[in-house]
């Protein structure tokens, strides 16, 4: 295995190698060297903040079914209620043909149940816009391919 270690002298920039070798380098090869670091530090700090966003999920009891597409979460965490509306999903609205049909499939899908809530976006009501999943089930495509 190799080690690079910079030693910093008078008359340049040595790099060791392991136990005995070593060389002195010149500017060129230590800007390589450094742009390297630079652009490793950017791509590990770039993946950090996406993974974190990515993986982020909390899980909670479903405690309200508002209509098809909408259903109010207790968080297990903060206990607090959060009105989720389901991502990419529209169903008809209270009063509209099947919306009776819509909210029940999802209280039969999630009522009582604990699920966990992939946020996506928050909406212009506030509401969190998400995907909910629970038995290893997409709520959301269960509603698309079983309505």
């Amino acid at each position: 295995m190799i080690f690079l270690i910079p030693w910093y002298e008078n008359s340049g920039i040595r790099l060791i190698y392991g136990s005995n070798k070593s060389y002195v380098a010149n500017e060129k090869v230590m800007d390589c060297i450094l742009n390297r670091k630079a652009c490793f530090l950017s791509l590990a700090l770039l993946f950090f903040l996406i993974f974190r966003y990515l993986t982020w999920a909390w899980s909670g009891e479903v405690v309200g079914i508002t209509d098809g597409d909408t259903i109010t979460v207790l968080n297990r965490k903060t206990l607090k209620n959060a009105k989720i509306r389901l991502y990419g999903i529209d169903t008809p609205e209270r009063g509209q043909a099947y919306s009776k049909r819509a909210k029940q499939f999802t209280s039969d899908m999630v009522f009582g149940r604990v699920v966990e809530v992939h946020r996506m976006d928050t909406d212009r009501y506030g509401r969190t816009v998400a995907l909910v999943s629970m038995d290893k089930q997409l709520l959301n495509k269960e509603l698309v391919s079983r309505l």
